[in-house]
């Protein structure tokens, strides 16, 4: 290739200088060439978001223009910051060209970082309204660049349109491009650039994220672009936010225009250099789409060697009528100590060449409980959440209620379920299921949104589960009571699906105040029976006494009794004595 390359980078607090990466006499470019590059970047931007790549023409005046005729292929862009020794993998893997299918002379690829989601690439719908003047049309050259709080798109040429026609050849026409950029965010201004000729009467543009998104935004113009007293100048206007109108619509025509897919897919899995696991044997995939899942399948059953350390692995998934895919579930089938490190995972589908990729660093093993979701990050849909589940499992009190076989559960939402997740590793640092115990265990996985149910099984001997109940990020907890044995004959798994008992928060206070209450007519209740005692008591006491000062009457009428009958004798004696 006798062009030169053109790279700009963007970080989260601008962007660099544009750096010419020159042909020069060695001829970098050639086929099957990795070229080495010392660039100024200028002033530190930011961590990056993501990168440029242009093929551009020089002219005499050193002017840099895209080159719209070129034709080369780009494998990848690897970017290595020698103040850090961090290091930046773009695979780019595509066409530099305006002949080639579904390809262009500029593109983007975002960064790929460790826990973050990268920036998704999209494809931006230009619509130009050309007004109802007589000599609205222009033979001229025009330029577009989108910005938004993620940067900009770059300034791109409008060259075909999407039905292949002249463009802005005819008053009252409306004339569609399409180009792909990683998405610039909120879109604030456009920038309109109109080369020398005819002046331009520019009525409106529409802006879709997304061919086929029910949303856009409407920019109104109403103004001519150049003059005719000036026809050779460069002509420009900006269409700011406030001339914004948006529209939220369903077009039918253009829904059923998408074209369809075959459902032909490529994984694309980059396994690290630091992975424990020299070669994995069994590693299965599940594809959960907006209408239905796919079957778990074997990746690369007919591979002897697959997933090995420093590897990338492509394998062809064929999905059917799932929907827009809204997850991915690998699970690892190893019975290893050891764990996969997973880097990086790209899926494409080869009919229509939409993609998602995600950088994601992570291991994969008994920790994890052998399972990897990866959210798909689509324009418009919203962006799936990885979260973090808490499930405490209470095992009942009777005799024979434990049990230390395998046990796991699955969690369902309305936003579909978990899989099959396995209870490794307890955080109590104890025996797992023992008698009159509570176990707890974190497991990660996309939303499922609000939880409706959940299965729990095990493969080991009777076991009495009291209850289980789980806890989303601190802030909605759902308890699913059991109080029920798990009993498997042999060779099966014994399982139980629980219902829901939600305690949301405002639940909980009042839970809380339940018991407060219930402690304290308790309480209340002690003390009127500690009261009732003493009076019992007191009682007792004065009865005592009162059956002593009887005893003390009666023992006084004794004594009268015994005085009479005294004086009644000396009477008898004095009788006598007479």
């Amino acid at each position: 290739m006798d062009k030169e390359v053109q790279l700009i980078a963007y970080g989260q607090n601008g962007k660099s200088n544009t750096m010419l990466l020159e042909n020069g006499n060695n001829d970098n470019y050639q086929r099957g060439k990795t070229a080495e590059f010392k660039v100024n970047p200028g002033t530190w931007f930011g961590d990056l978001v993501k990168i440029r790549v242009a093929v551009v023409d020089i002219d005499e005046s050193g002017e840099q223009t895209v080159n719209q005729t070129v034709s080369w292929h780009l494998n990848k862009v690897e970017i290595l910051d020698e103040g850090s020794d961090k290091k930046h993998i773009f695979e780019f893997n595509k066409w530099f060209s305006k002949t080639e299918e579904k390809s262009d002379v500029i593109n983007e690829l975002p960064a790929l970082i460790k826990n973050n989601n990268p920036l998704p690439l999209v494809e931006y719908k230009l619509t130009f309204h050309t007004g109802y003047d007589e000599q609205s049309a222009t033979d001229s050259n025009v330029l577009v660049t989108i910005f938004g709080s993620n940067g900009d798109t770059g300034s791109r040429q409008l060259l075909t349109t999407i039905d292949g026609g002249d463009q802005f050849d005819k008053p009252n026409k409306n004339d569609s491009f399409l180009f792909e950029a990683v998405t610039v965010g909120k879109i604030k201004h456009v920038l309109i650039e109109k080369g020398p000729g005819k002046p331009w009467q520019l009525e409106k543009l529409i802006v879709k994220e997304g061919q086929y998104s029910n949303e856009e935004m409407i920019f109104k113009c109403n103004k001519w672009i150049g003059s005719s007293e000036l026809p050779e100048d460069n002509s420009n206007i900006y269409l700011e936010e406030y001339q914004v109108q948006s529209s939220l619509f369903v077009d039918t025509e253009i829904v059923e225009a998408k074209p369809q897919t075959d459902g032909n897919w490529k994984l694309i899995v980059t396994t690290g250099e630091s992975s424990e696991l020299k070669e994995i044997g069994k590693m299965t995939l599940t594809v959960i789409g907006t209408e239905s899942c796919s079957e778990a399948e074997m990746l690369g059953q007919d591979r002897q060697t697959k997933f090995q350390p420093g590897t990338t692995d492509e394998f062809d998934v064929l999905l059917n009528n799932i929907g827009r895919i809204w997850k991915l579930r690998l699970q690892l089938d190893e019975e290893s100590s050891k764990s996969w490190f997973v880097e990086k995972i790209k899926m494409k589908d080869q009919d229509t060449n939409e993609e998602f990729s995600a950088r994601l660093n992570k291991w994969v093993g008994v920790n994890s409980g052998n399972i990897l979701e990866i959210p798909a990050i689509w324009p418009e849909l919203e962006e799936p959440q990885v979260i973090e589940y808490k499930i405490e499992v209470k095992t009942g009190n009777e005799e024979g209620s434990d049990q230390t076989e395998n046990a796991y559960v699955t969690i369902y939402g309305d936003k579909g379920d978990t899989g099959k997740r396995y209870f490794f590793n307890n955080l109590e640092d104890q025996s797992k299921f023992q008698k009159d115990q509570t176990d707890t265990f974190i497991i990660e996985a996309v939303s499922v949104g609000d939880l409706t149910k959940c299965v729990v099984g095990h493969d080991g001997k009777a076991w009495l589960l009291s209850n289980v109940k789980i806890t989303n990020d601190s802030t909605k907890e759902y308890v699913f009571q059991c109080n029920k044995w798990l009993t498997a004959n042999d060779g099966d798994k014994a399982e139980q699906l629980l219902t829901i008992e939600a305690v949301q928060e405002d639940d909980k206070e009042s839970a809380e105040d339940t018991d407060k209450k219930s402690d304290k007519d308790d309480q209340n209740d002690d003390e009127k029976e500690d009261d009732d005692k003493n009076n019992d008591d007191e009682n007792k006491d004065d009865d005592d006494e009162d059956g002593k000062n009887s005893d003390d009457d009666k023992n006084g009428d004794d004594d009268a009794k015994n005085g009479d009958d005294d004086g009644k004798d000396d009477k008898d004696n004095g009788n006598n004595d007479n």
